[in-house]
């Protein structure tokens, strides 16, 4: 179903230090977004940005020479389900100068990032990620983190509460969860897991739930940590909110049941133009616009970048 897609954005990551946010691009690979990652100081190093993994992992090579000592092995929650993975004293973790410390990292498995094995060093999870607001934008390739509401103030949109299981009030523990309707193939709405290291919408019917999934199947495979699945995909209209996306790609995985696992499916972000999420205030803006009191000063703070990358 993959096919390898590599496009590198030439530009330069920004911090704005002043601010406490940072701008850094991001390249794809498979459809799945990849940025620059410092781990304890040393780096940087490419890292696939992951909302779906609530744990930042890095391959076993680089875990070793990092001299990254494993203390156990603990269950961590991914896009299809939980696996098994080694667990190390926590570390720092940084990107474009913006970091965080006592971040869990846990290890990688030989082959575990699959069609990714050659192009990435490690995954970064929410459990890094939830230390900032988070813009990805898609249509400009770069990733911004904000540790301040600057961020939050700037952008304007319908607010979609991110929530865990039926309730409305908590935040699965790093875990993003958003609610969605996609009518063609069932009645009631859902729970999708936002998740920037997906590549394709999956749902998971409920046992003994029949989809109405009739008209243009395709097959595949989409890949998780420790499995490959088949899956089955079809064009589907989701709503999100007051939007309604009517081409998105929806997949079908076996064996895949809301039973066992926390979610009704995966929302990849490349759904959209720009994604951005609150951890601040639990909430997420699809395809968010500049509010308008903000606007003159978004293209002087624009402006005074360019200058400050430009100046000898």
């Amino acid at each position: 179903m993959k096919n390898l897609l590599l496009a590198t954005a030439i530009s330069m990551s920004i911090p704005l230090c002043a601010f406490a946010q940072t701008v850094t691009p991001m390249h794809e690979v498979a459809g799945v977004p990849l940025v620059e990652v410092s781990v304890n100081g040393t780096g940087p190093y490419p890292f696939v940005l992951d909302t779906g993994a609530s744990v930042t992992m890095v391959k076993g090579p680089l875990f070793q020479a990092l001299k990254i000592a494993p203390t156990r092995s603990v269950i961590v929650a991914g896009s299809l389900g939980e696996g098994h993975q080694q667990q190390a004293l926590p570390g720092s973790l940084a990107v474009a100068g913006l970091g965080a410390d006592d971040i869990e990292i846990d290890m990688l498995e030989e082959g575990q990032l699959g069609v990714l094995e050659g192009h990435a060093q490690g995954i970064l999870g929410e459990n890094f990620l939830k230390h900032f607001d988070v813009l990805i934008d898609n249509e400009r390739h770069a990733l911004t983190l904000d540790r301040t509401n600057r961020l939050a103030r700037s952008l304007a949109g319908e607010r979609l509460p991110l929530s865990i299981g039926d309730s409305a009030a908590e935040l699965t523990h790093d875990r993003l969860i958003v609610r969605l309707r996609a009518t063609s193939l069932v009645g009631r709405s859902m729970l999708f897991l936002v998740d920037s290291g997906a590549n394709t919408a999956v749902v998971y019917p409920l046992k003994n739930e029949t989809l109405l999934f009739t008209r243009g199947f395709a097959s595949g495979s989409i890949q998780s940590l420790d499995s490959d699945q088949i899956c089955r995909l079809a064009r589907t209209p989701l709503t999100i909110g007051s939007q309604t996306y009517r081409q998105a790609v929806m997949a079908i995985c076996e064996n895949r049941r809301r039973d066992s696992i926390n979610s009704d499916g995966l929302l990849p972000t490349r759904l959209f133009g720009r994604l951005f999420i609150s951890h601040r205030d639990k909430y997420l803006i699809a395809n968010p616009k500049a509010a308008s009191k903000d606007k003159d000063r978004n293209i002087k703070l624009a402006e005074a970048i360019t200058e400050n990358v430009t100046s000898p």
